[in-house]
């Protein structure tokens, strides 16, 4: 969909068209509009389009299903982007084509970690490599990329050599059927919950937030989740709507955790048995004290602390991100740790004094200066009991802000609070 999409000639409202095209499948899929459960074939190799399109057809007419394609113009282009912050453009263009993983490029690792990648983040059943006949670079590398998948990921294998004609139609369509027929697609039934465990414990160790790891969990399993702490308000549910989770309440299943109110949540797909589902929520709940524990441990001893309340969700994430990148560029604010409460609550640990207060500022200002909205920079302080006590003012600082600021102009502009 993304390839299609460079040949629209209305760039602008190509993200808008796109977006909308994801809405509507994912809405689709969970109103069960879609496939029974099939293999999952990634199609690597030569370039697909006209008569090869039968590789792809022959797949998907006789029982499986294509979930990536790794190719000179598949997934292979969009893994690595040019890095547009780059001093010198015309040298990241460079290097993007030049780490291209292509057959051609020798040595070629960035194609093996490529295929591994998204053997991992589609949960890919098998491999299926598209050879055109006289593309002498892919068919010599085929020897590694079968090793590779075989030895390594431990999936099964297949090399289809053709070219651009249809005569061989039959004799592709015969052998990949044979191919699908041995590849026993995972059942629900028969979820890994080691796999689930192996998802949270990757994303905890590269600090990916909680929305993340259970986008991550909902894809491999397809079981819709969500986590409310005690200081939640509304569920976030990942794999479904709120209002959907509601319809669903007869298939709903709990695990309380220990704080209070907190509570694990899923939805309980057709063929999914309430054990799988239970140990699920219970491995969640693990990671959620795990997490929580580790957190606080790592604040409690890096003071100074503060508090960042913004009236827009979205100018939070922009800012996390900024501070991230200054974190790992200016000595002031080195050591910064920073803890997404809510959607627009950011605590911020490892503050070393009022410099450090003063970069922050000067973080959130030059984003703010173009943006929309309030934000309110708390004070530092340096005792963790009064944490709680430091958000509540912030909180009551911004609404309080916001609203005398409509009152007074109609609008809520986008200064700092004091």
């Amino acid at each position: 969909m993304v390839q299609g999409s460079k040949y629209r000639f209305d760039f602008a409202t190509t993200p808008g068209v796109v977006k909308e095209v994801i809405d509507k499948i994912m809405t689709e899929y969970r109103q069960g509009k879609h496939l029974e459960k099939r293999p999952r074939i990634l199609v690597t190799g030569c370039p697909i389009g006209g008569d090869s399109l039968k590789v792809i057809r022959a797949i998907e007419d006789n029982g499986g299903v294509v979930v990536a394609i790794e190719n000179c113009s598949g997934v292979r282009t969009l893994g690595n982007p040019v890095e547009e912050d780059c001093e010198d453009i015309y040298e990241a263009i460079a290097r993007k084509y030049l780490s291209t993983g292509c057959s051609i490029m020798t040595p070629n690792d960035n194609r093996i970690d490529l295929i591994g990648e998204i053997i991992d983040e589609y949960h890919v059943d098998g491999v299926v490599e598209m050879i055109l006949t006289g593309c002498h670079a892919t068919g010599a590398e085929s020897v590694y990329i079968r090793k590779f998948v075989t030895e390594e990921k431990h999936l099964p294998y297949i090399a289809v050599d053709t070219d651009y004609s249809t005569a061989d139609q039959g004799q592709i369509a015969t052998r990949l059927t044979a191919f699908l027929e041995m590849i026993q697609p995972g059942t629900d039934e028969d979820l890994d919950i080691n796999y689930c465990y192996k998802i949270v414990l990757a994303g905890m160790t590269e600090q990916r937030s909680r929305a993340e790891i259970l986008e991550e969990i909902w894809k491999y399993t397809h079981i819709p989740v969500c986590i409310k702490s005690g200081e939640q308000e509304t569920e976030e549910w990942v794999g479904i709507s709120r209002e959907e989770a509601e319809q669903e309440c007869g298939k709903r299943m709990e695990y309380k955790l220990s704080e209070k109110n907190g509570v694990v949540m899923a939805v309980v797909p057709e063929g999914v048995n309430k054990e799988s589902v239970e140990e699920l929520l219970e491995l969640l709940a693990k990671s959620y004290h795990m997490r929580t524990h580790t957190r606080e441990t790592e604040e409690r001893e890096v003071p100074d602390y503060m508090w960042i309340i913004t009236e827009e969700p979205k100018n939070l994430i922009h800012i996390g991100r900024d501070l991230t990148k200054q974190a790992r560029v200016n000595k002031m604010l080195t050591g910064l740790k920073l803890r997404q409460i809510q959607d627009n609550e950011l605590f911020i640990s490892g503050m070393d004094g009022k410099e450090a207060r003063n970069g922050i500022i000067d973080v959130c200002r030059k984003f703010m200066e173009d943006e929309d909205g309030k934000i309110m920079i708390g004070n530092g302080f340096s005792d963790w009991g009064k944490k709680r006590r430091e958000q509540t003012v912030a909180v009551a600082s911004i609404e309080y802000g916001c609203k005398t600021e409509t009152e007074r102009t109609g609008t809520a502009c986008g200064k700092l609070l004091p």
